[in-house]
């Protein structure tokens, strides 16, 4: 069974697994001047904790698989982190983190709050939720 929860310091260890096994993905793709042994250390992530980042994993069977770090910067929530377990990549575990996120992000924030632009796209957003479908993935029509 999957589930989506907010996670705390006792998934530091798994949140670092995730991240530095899922980070292997872009050796050579990151510049070698920004790529570090682990990718995230500890202090690292207890930084991204202490400095409002909040990590929200993705659950099977009881073992995180995912997480994305949502950092809530005034009217605006910012993806900090996704990454998926390389065993697990291609499921669609990241675009269900983000899909839930969105929804939980658009409810606090009525669409007549939002300017025009992102109110078609909160229009769109509550369409395809009513319809109960997932978010397709990137759209060049959707930014």
């Amino acid at each position: 069974m999957a589930d989506i929860r907010r996670c705390g310091v006792d998934d530091l260890p798994a949140i670092l697994a995730i991240v530095n096994a899922a980070a292997e993905a872009y050796r050579g793709v990151i510049p070698a001047d920004r790529w570090r042994e682990p990718y995230m250390d500890p202090e690292d992530l207890e930084t991204e904790f202490a400095d409002g980042v909040a990590f929200w994993g993705y659950e099977v069977d009881g073992e995180l698989v995912g997480v994305m770090g949502i950092q809530a910067l005034e009217d605006v929530d910012l993806i900090r982190h996704a990454y998926v377990a390389p065993g697990n990549q291609g499921r669609g575990i990241g675009g269900e983190l983000a899909f839930e996120r969105a929804r939980f992000a658009l409810a606090r924030q009525p669409g007549e709050r939002l300017p025009l632009q992102q109110a078609a796209k909160h229009q769109l957003f509550q369409q395809r939720l009513q319809q109960h479908q997932r978010y397709p993935g990137p759209d060049p029509d959707w930014y």
